[in-house]
């Protein structure tokens, strides 16, 4: 890679059966999504439901933005084991509403938002 990357991108995937969608993202947005914001070190945090891909399986992205590798990697060994022990409490094989989770984490190199989405503070993208 030329160079450092302008921010990090780190999405989760959930897939979980349909009928469990609606608690699961209030969970999402009654703090968990919040906390990897306030105390994780994320600039950007959001829920995004993504419908079923099969019949009765729901999908849901929880999408955050770290201003660089660093802010990510302190978020990692800090505040995400934590709550990764909560999700998989909540949400684990084990649980009575068991989610398969997968992640990726990307580099993003460059973004845009349009003048009106600025106006309303959405996020720049600038480093």
């Amino acid at each position: 890679m030329a160079g450092a990357a302008a921010h990090v991108k780190y999405t989760v995937t959930a897939k979980l059966a349909a009928e469990h969608e609606a608690g699961y993202v209030a969970w999402l947005k009654d703090g968990h999504v919040q906390a990897i914001v306030d105390e994780g070190g994320a600039c950007v945090a959001r829920v995004e439901q993504c419908g079923c891909s099969e019949e009765g399986v729901a999908c849901v992205k929880s999408v955050y933005v770290f201003p660089s590798r660093d802010a990510f990697s302190a978020y990692e060994t800090g505040l995400a084991p934590k709550l990764r022990e909560d999700g998989i409490r909540r949400y684990g094989p084990s649980s009575e509403r068991p989610v398969a989770f997968s992640r990726e984490v990307v580099d993003v190199e460059a973004s845009a938002v349009g003048e009106e989405a600025a106006k309303e503070g959405a996020y720049t993208g600038k480093a």
